[in-house]
């Protein structure tokens, strides 16, 4: 199994609890972790590394220079000021894992496993470019409309993604994207997920809720993945009933006292607040 992080200095621990909540329920894989960044330090790539070879893991960097990165939008002008240029890394998969590698599981940060992955795993995607969850709510319409998606197409979340690897490679994906970011430039919003959408909405094979969960769910037996899609558990104001979890797996690494902070602003605390609650409505 081949499991693809991208990260900067700034998620490493939120990657870490994810990785070890991946290896403590699929116990008997044999799983290779390819950590893309952009300049994660050599203190976290070594952390990393023993956390997952401690545990009988296999672990490979790669490393993207920031330059590169200049031509895609961040900041206030986007749908989420707090993402950094680290979401985009995820485009460059297909090119950055050796070519023997077919296929590859994309799992965001924001992440807990909470069961076997292996069902995920063996999904046949051999038609498809990715397979990927639908969007939530309002999210997903609007996603849909700013991208100009044909009509019954749905707009997905890039949180979880299971990538036909040699699919993108044999259709020059990352050439695509730049021509993308010349012609379609002007509607991305949501970074790498808008731009994802944009270019392979025809070429997705829908997943099951239970490998991206992103509601505030309790059900620990029907699902794999639990994706703190709106506030992270590591904000006081989170209201999932399944941060708890993520601190489990926090404990075992050497952030264990970290504590929960407030959001970064009241603004801020409001416009996630609301997301989760449209998290909620939207997916009864």
């Amino acid at each position: 199994m081949d499991i693809v992080f991208n990260v900067d200095n700034g998620y490493v621990r939120h990657m870490c609890v994810t990785i070890l909540s991946i290896l403590d329920k699929n116990p008997n894989e044999i799983i290779t972790f390819h950590i893309v960044t952009c300049g994660l330090s050599e203190e976290n790539s070594k952390y990393v590394s023993s956390l997952i070879m401690e545990r009988h893991g296999a672990v490979k960097f790669y490393d993207v220079d920031i330059k590169t990165l200049n031509k895609f939008s961040v900041g206030k002008l986007t749908g989420n000021p707090n993402i950094s240029y680290a979401a985009y890394l995820r485009l460059f998969i297909p090119d950055l894992l050796p070519k023997n590698i077919a296929r590859a599981l994309y799992l965001d940060c924001d992440i807990v496993v909470i069961n076997s992955l292996v069902g995920l795993w063996n999904i046949d995607i051999r038609q498809y470019c990715l397979a990927a969850l639908d969007d939530y709510g309002n999210a997903q319409e609007s996603g849909a409309i700013r991208m100009g998606l044909d009509v019954g197409f749905k707009y997905f979340n890039s949180g979880v993604m299971l990538i036909n690897l040699q699919k993108l490679r044999d259709m020059n994906f990352i050439e695509k994207v730049q021509d993308f970011l010349v012609t379609d430039g002007y509607r991305i919003l949501m970074h790498d997920q808008d731009i994802l959408n944009g270019l392979l909405y025809k070429q997705r094979l829908p997943l099951e809720e239970r490998w991206n969960m992103m509601r505030n769910t309790d059900n620990t037996t029907d699902y794999s993945i639990i994706h703190f899609a709106g506030l992270k558990p590591w904000y006081v104001e989170c209201p999932h009933p399944l941060k708890y979890i993520y601190y489990h797996y926090l404990t075992m690494t050497k952030w264990a006292n970290e504590k929960p902070v407030h959001c970064h602003s009241r603004l801020q605390r409001i416009k996630t607040w609301v997301k989760s609650i449209l998290i909620k409505k939207c997916n009864p």
